[in-house]
């Protein structure tokens, strides 16, 4: 069993990413293996700076335009093959369009938020001299990120990790509890769920308590707090950007429950703590357009655009494991390539997308290609 289980990649190889003093988190310099999560079977190498990117090796001042793509696990993009992330697809196009190709580096790790992207930026982030600076902004989750605090003091690199049994009772355990019939079930059935997996309740808690503070139309304490911080990171961030004399922007990142709201329904359907509650999953990307505009920070929404390349959840994300599947990652390819032409090729302002299904981005990427 135990052998069937590695042969078939039935797991997910989990020291991709450590806990990092400085990062909370980071990918593992030079780690590689398969990573598993729901319908997902992809093979993931991390490269010596601890990024899901190809090596990287500075030339000089005569190296090529560099673009410093920061991000979560949207941009690392684990989910599909290199070749096929939003950030390679924008170089693609970008190389084919102009003499000149422009290099993305993705700065990005899984449970990352705006702070965690802020942190790397100043220590590590400046060193491949960009001449633009994106931040991949996914506010389902940064306003939740970045208030988990980081590890005070852990080892890094960390320790080697020493081959170990799969067919652990906590394997199993972990397995049953992302089965999605068998997660269904037991938050359906409260103590039920606390007996059979009380680690895996807990975090189901957390999540419900996060999503009321993030999707509540009704403003919390919790919800002004996020808030408040956000917009801090957020002018640090371009002030920061600015006195390196590169560009800013903010590409805001879609996740299936704006994508798909009826899903949101689900959701309290399933968490007891939800199900008085009224939740917009649009709510906090309004709020997020108003505060970047207040602060003059140029940023394209590409959910409108996915909104109308797919009408069902599976069209451009995986339905299980719930990131871009290759076809919503070839989209936002495209209107990343978009934003920075418009900043370095172009010289002019980016097209502003407002939050809801509004015909500020109506040219494709053809437009500017010819």
């Amino acid at each position: 069993m135990e052998s069937t289980v590695r042969l078939f990649h039935l797991y997910s190889f989990d020291t991709f990413i450590a806990p990092h003093p400085h990062y909370g988190v980071m990918n593992i310099p030079g780690v590689s293996g398969w990573y598993v999560r729901g319908e997902v079977r992809q093979f993931v190498s991390i490269n010596n700076l601890g990024l899901r990117d190809s090596e990287y090796r500075h030339e000089g001042s005569s190296h090529k335009k560099t673009v410093l793509l920061l991000g979560d696990s949207f941009i690392a993009g684990f989910q599909v093959p290199l070749s096929k992330t939003c950030q390679a697809v924008a170089e693609s196009i970008l190389a084919h369009a102009h003499n000149e190709p422009i290099e993305i580096i993705p700065g990005a790790c899984n449970g990352w938020g705006t702070k965690n992207q802020l942190e790397y930026l100043m220590r590590e982030g400046f060193a491949f001299e960009p001449d633009m600076i994106v931040l991949a902004l996914y506010p389902d989750n940064d306003l939740m990120d970045n208030l988990v605090p980081d590890p005070v003091s852990v080892p890094w690199p960390p320790p080697k990790r020493q081959h170990f049994r799969l067919l652990t009772p906590s394997f199993i355990r972990a397995k049953l509890g992302t089965n999605l019939f068998v997660r269904s079930f037991l938050r359906k059935n409260d103590r039920i769920f606390r007996a059979i997996h009380p680690t895996l309740h807990r975090a189901e808690k957390a999540i419900a308590r996060g999503l009321l503070h993030i999707y509540s139309e009704t403003p919390t304490p919790m919800q002004t707090r996020m808030w408040n911080t956000l917009s801090l990171y957020l002018r640090m961030l371009r002030n920061s950007v600015e006195d390196h004399g590169a560009k800013f922007a903010v590409m805001v990142i879609p996740g299936t429950l704006a994508f798909n709201p009826p899903a949101v329904e689900e959701l309290c359907d399933e968490h007891p703590l939800l199900r008085d509650s009224r939740l917009d999953p649009i709510h906090p990307r309004n709020i997020l357009a108003d505060s970047l505009r207040i602060s003059n920070i140029r940023f394209i929404d590409i959910l409108p655009v996915f909104r109308r390349y797919g009408t069902k959840t599976s069209d451009l994300f995986f339905p299980a494991e719930g990131h871009w599947n290759e076809t919503g990652n070839r989209i936002a390819g495209e209107y990343l390539a978009r934003l920075i032409a418009d900043e370095l090729i172009m010289k002019r302002r980016p097209i502003p997308v407002a939050t809801s299904d509004s015909s500020c981005v109506r040219s494709s990427i053809s437009g500017f290609l010819q």
